[in-house]
């Protein structure tokens, strides 16, 4: 029965030939040329589907460098990085952008926690995780070292972890619409950053450390309590 379920999945692999088929197809399991990367779009069910892709199509994984997979239950998570080799440098693990409700608003995704084998993707540069219902970050996240932009959008992290600093690549990192109360005094380390995002919160005050941010460009606040927390002193504005 497993090995007929393999080879159904193994049928799903194909390549697309332009944009529009990939639209037409409705998002499920492609293998495409975008900007010089292979992408893969598995966004139902793709934790699962990844091993039999690995089993069918061990050379065209090889090449993986851009990875679009519908948010999964850890466990299923767990499984597809498994199969994923070094040489992924982006990754989206975010199931807003893809499915709405009735009303339009985007539907979370399943994942409440992340396994700690996101560390083994060690050439990640950008890391999308939004829409999810993450309410806590793991220590192996903080191993990847060339992450530029880490997107954690409407979630439900009420704290980030004093070890953020460690990843001092960043340049972009959004965590708009979560429950933040406050901001690591280790976000003073991230030299590289140009744009943070922390609106839609529950801010009531921000770390000196940001003032030593001397390359940030952009810093959004709005919607936090109160409205506007008081920037530090530290933090130079013109």
């Amino acid at each position: 029965m497993e090995r007929e379920e393999n080879k159904q999945a193994g049928e799903k692999v194909w390549l697309a030939t332009s944009d529009r088929e990939r639209e037409e197809e409705g998002r499920i399991d492609v293998f495409s040329a975008e900007r010089g990367w292979l992408v893969l779009d598995v966004y139902r069910g793709g934790g699962e589907v990844l091993p039999v892709f690995w089993e069918c199509v061990q050379e065209r994984m090889r090449c993986l460098q851009y990875l679009r997979l519908g948010s999964e239950y850890e466990g299923a998570l767990e499984r597809a990085l498994s199969v994923l080799l070094q040489c992924l440098s982006i990754l989206f693990l975010s199931k807003g952008h893809c499915f709405h409700d009735p009303q339009g608003d985007p539907l979370p995704g399943l994942l409440s926690s992340l396994p700690d084998s996101v560390s083994s993707l060690s050439l990640l540069v950008h890391l999308d995780l939004s829409f999810n219902c993450l309410s806590s970050l793991p220590p192996g996240l903080l191993s990847l070292f060339h992450l530029s932009e880490l997107l954690l959008c409407h979630n439900r992290l009420t704290d980030l972890p004093e070890g953020l600093g460690a990843l001092e690549s960043l340049r972009r990192v959004s965590q708009l619409g979560n429950r933040l109360v406050d901001l690591p005094r280790g976000v003073g380390l991230l030299c590289r950053l140009e744009e943070l995002d922390v609106s839609f919160n529950q801010l009531e005050r921000l770390p000196d450390e940001l003032g030593q941010l001397q390359d940030l460009q952009k810093l959004e606040l709005s919607n936090n309590r109160p409205d506007h927390p008081s920037l530090p002193k530290t933090c130079k504005t013109s």
